[in-house]
């Protein structure tokens, strides 16, 4: 009976210091500001890049050991050196649209030490086909271009987009909105990148708008906004 006894009570002890040593697992959270991000709509053989911001909401470091697309044409580029509580750390995606068309979505996989391991992040828009694909020379490779240098800031009380992309002053680019169902907002043409740019929002609804940013007329940068 003794032994009895003794054997019930180790297995009770064994299965509280496994639940306890359980509990005091702490794992870290990452939030982003939108689990879809849209790319609007680029030109078939045209290469998107778009950052995606995250902020680790939680106690304890965030470490991210790995960011993957479902897909060759679709790449992540992350830091791996722990983001600390309340800090706010980016992610940079590539799209290259080369032999893709119509509406794409994409998804970006982010491993870390938070619970579920797997964060998934969608990244969509729509990729029109295109008849000449013209000569394939451009100023810059896509490598050369690097979406973190573009500063933009939507001001609601001031109702304007200001847009800096200085870091390439000797490009061109051409400006468009759209909102979420891929609809054109705003389109200017030849915008000269040594200035600040200013588009007044004013005329648009409240909602999540992409501005799109079409550099030497191949590649793109995009980012989401909120018209509030």
């Amino acid at each position: 009976m003794f032994k009895l006894l003794w054997g019930t009570l180790m297995v009770v002890s064994f299965q509280l210091a496994h639940t306890q040593s359980h509990s005091e697992v702490k794992y870290a959270e990452i939030s982003f500001l939108e689990k879809e991000y849209h790319f609007g709509v680029i030109n078939e053989g045209e290469q998107v890049q778009n950052v995606l911001e995250f902020t680790n909401t939680s106690a304890v470091p965030l470490v991210i050991s790995n960011a993957r697309g479902n897909c060759g044409c679709t790449i992540p580029e992350f830091s791996p050196e722990p983001i600390m509580p309340g800090e706010t750390q980016q992610i940079l995606v590539r799209f290259d649209s080369k032999k893709k068309t119509g509406r794409q979505k994409k998804s970006i996989l982010i491993t870390g030490n938070t619970d579920p391991e797997v964060t998934i992040i969608n990244f969509v828009g729509l990729v029109r086909a295109v008849t000449d694909k013209g000569s394939g020379k451009h100023v810059q490779t896509l490598t050369e271009l690097d979406a973190k240098t573009l500063i933009m800031a939507h001001s609601t009380e001031e109702a304007s987009l200001s847009i800096d992309l200085t870091a390439y002053p000797n490009s061109h680019a051409g400006v468009e909105i759209y909102d979420m169902r891929d609809q054109m907002m705003y389109s200017e043409e030849n915008v000269g990148l040594a200035e600040i740019k200013k588009i007044d929002t004013s005329a648009l609804a409240v909602g999540t708008y992409v501005v799109s940013l079409r550099v030497d007329g191949r590649h793109r940068i995009t980012r989401q906004f909120v018209k509030s």
